[in-house]
């Protein structure tokens, strides 16, 4: 793999590192990045608010639906 070198504020990434307790800067890039599509995909869900119609029934849709505890 190619090596990338960024500008990144060292005290933001040692606070990182103290924070999530990942082992090294590589990791904590890795989870906040990770975090950062996450939260944008979770925000573009939360735009479709209002934007879907739902003509079903849930109720019918559950009925018959048999839930365990193995899964």
């Amino acid at each position: 793999m190619q090596q990338t070198y960024f500008n990144i504020n060292p005290q933001l990434l040692e606070n990182a590192l103290k924070i999530t307790g990942l082992k090294n800067q590589d990791e904590v890039i890795n989870f906040a990045l990770g975090q950062l599509l996450q939260s944008t995909k979770q925000k573009k869900l939360l735009e479709l608010e209002g934007k879907v119609e739902w003509d079903d029934d849930l109720e019918q849709l559950r009925t018959g639906r048999s839930f365990n505890d193995t899964h």
